[in-house]
């Protein structure tokens, strides 16, 4: 689901009739799936998992 999510055109559902808390929602859950796919990243080498 949240490749989907990367994949669409965000932007776009901002401009859907949502309210100004949804429009939030959204952004928080879409920075939310950015930042668990960040930590899923196999850390850089030389730095133990955090």
């Amino acid at each position: 689901v949240a490749e989907i999510l990367e994949k669409a055109n965000w932007p776009q559902l901002l401009l859907l009739d949502t309210t100004k808390e949804e429009r939030q929602q959204l952004i928080r859950y879409l920075e939310r799936m950015r930042e668990t796919k960040r930590q899923q990243e196999p850390p850089p080498t030389g730095q133990g998992s955090a």
